[in-house]
């Protein structure tokens, strides 16, 4: 069974809301295409832990600069992706569609 994203979306916003504005030390990242804890066709392996411990330790809060990267099984990068800060999402920009320098992370349209 798949934790479904809207439920990590739904927690957040949430928790924006009891929080209000005050809320500066979250931020929710989505993995586009990954399954529950990898798998899929997305991009799911990323070092999140490095922008956990610059922004605990010296105030550096991540930002759109997060990439993840899907491997092959001989561990080879098959693909990337930007990890965009939540509600962004990646949008294709032009570039090699498996290099994640070819997408910028966009707000949501209000209406589409």
């Amino acid at each position: 069974m798949l934790v479904q994203p809207y439920v990590s979306t739904r927690l957040y916003a949430a928790l924006k809301k009891r929080v209000g504005p005050d809320l500066a030390n979250a931020r929710l990242y989505m993995f586009p295409g990954m399954g529950h804890c990898g798998g899929g066709v997305g991009a799911s392996t990323a070092d999140l832990l490095s922008g956990v411990v610059n922004w605990v330790e010296h105030g550096i809060a991540p930002d759109d600069s997060l990439v993840a990267a899907k491997l092959n099984s001989a561990g080879g990068v098959l693909l990337t992706r930007p990890l965009c800060e939540y509600p962004k999402t990646p949008r294709y920009v032009g570039g090699l569609p498996s290099d994640a320098r070819s997408f910028s992370c966009v707000a949501p349209r209000d209406s589409e």
